[in-house]
């Protein structure tokens, strides 16, 4: 695979990978920590396990698609060996908060 492209279907894939992976182990990290203090605080946890699995991949997944609507996944200018979200003159700002 290497360094794909900018802006091709390669480096788009290799985009959605880093950040759908990056957001699901920040967010299932959440999660377990969350479900030890209510072990330790309380002695149960109400969080059931599909709405784990809602928040720990179906929240990264859409997330992670939304940028393809732009075309926002590209090397930048300083770090061309790996595609990432690259944040474009005309692309949504609401997912700048994200990262």
């Amino acid at each position: 695979f290497g360094f794909p492209a900018s802006r091709t279907p390669l480096c788009w894939i290799q985009g959605l990978m880093q950040n759908m992976f990056a957001l699901s182990s920040w967010l299932w990290t959440t999660i377990l920590t969350y479900r030890v203090y209510c072990f330790v605080r309380y002695g149960k946890c109400k969080l059931k396990k599909r709405h784990m699995h809602l928040i720990g991949w179906g929240l990264p997944f859409f997330l992670t698609f939304i940028p393809l609507t732009t075309t926002d996944y590209g090397a930048n200018d300083s770090q061309s060996q790996s595609c990432i979200y690259v944040r474009r003159g005309n692309s949504a700002t609401w997912l700048v908060p994200f990262w």
